[in-house]
């Protein structure tokens, strides 16, 4: 056997006794199925990730199409397409009565079709009460933003923006729903209040998420970091062990004087 084998061995060995505590080989743990959830992971999130391909479009139609990657811009289409209908009608002097009412109707009929519920029971009695947004812990940003770019803050900055503008809105539009125009029905009032009180706490769930991948982020940050210096100790002895033994063989070398 040459010192290159026996050396080969040793950090086979080390790697095995560093990996050991992590329990990778248990197939009754998750870590064990790291390969595959990783796959997975990209599967579902697809063109969002970093360095990911493009969505299918209309003008690629070979690139990926997975689940979840078109819900940002699906959302952001319908809101874009709300708005400009709103402005429509206000700006048209001639708009009938009737239209504005049917689009009213047509928004109220589309929004379950987002996931977004009017009934009382999709928002929490105890998620309900102004005091109980307010008592929600402020979002740090993620520390992967000073990776994705000053992009990537400039929009977590404002969706912490709107955040707090909703809450305002929610407060100011069960204000006003005692005052509603007769043209709304109570009906329509109720299922439109109840459908913006499920949003504000879709956005309040969506933010407590994104704190908990935030901190699950550092941690692996961490982990790395640690598993980084284990190796980098690792391989400390062996570099000074190959400088003895290269300054040994450069002194056998040596001619006598």
């Amino acid at each position: 056997r040459s010192r290159d084998d026996d050396d080969d061995d040793y950090d086979d060995a080390s790697s095995e006794a560093m990996l050991a505590p992590l329990r990778l080989r248990d197939g009754a743990l998750y870590q064990s199925k790291l390969a595959l959830l990783v796959k997975r992971l990209g599967s579902v999130l697809g063109a969002s990730l970093p360095g990911a391909p493009p969505c299918a479009s209309a003008d690629d139609p070979e690139a990926s199409d997975v689940a979840g990657t078109h819900a940002a811009a699906d959302v952001d289409a319908f809101a874009s397409a709300i708005a400009a209908r709103a402005t429509e009608l206000r700006d048209d002097k001639k708009a009938k009565k009737a239209a504005k009412k049917k689009a009213l109707t047509d928004l109220l009929k589309a929004l379950p079709s987002f996931g977004i519920s009017s009934a009382r029971k999709a928002v929490p009695d105890a998620q309900r009460a102004p005091s109980a947004w307010f008592r929600e812990p402020p979002l740090p940003p993620p520390a992967c933003l000073s990776a994705l770019g000053e992009d990537a803050r400039e929009a977590f900055d404002a969706a912490d923006g709107y955040y707090f503008r909703a809450m305002a809105r929610v407060q100011r539009l069960r204000v006003a729903r005692t005052t509603a125009h007769g043209d709304v029905s109570s009906r329509e009032m109720d299922v439109a209040c109840g459908a913006v009180e499920h949003l504000l706490f879709l956005l309040r769930k969506q933010r407590r998420l994104v704190g908990r991948a935030a901190k699950a982020e550092a941690a692996l940050d961490a982990a790395a970091r640690a598993m980084e210096g284990l190796r980098a100790a690792n391989a400390a002895p062996k570099e000074e062990e190959e400088d003895k033994s290269g300054g040994g063989a450069l002194a056998l070398a040596r001619p006598p004087p």
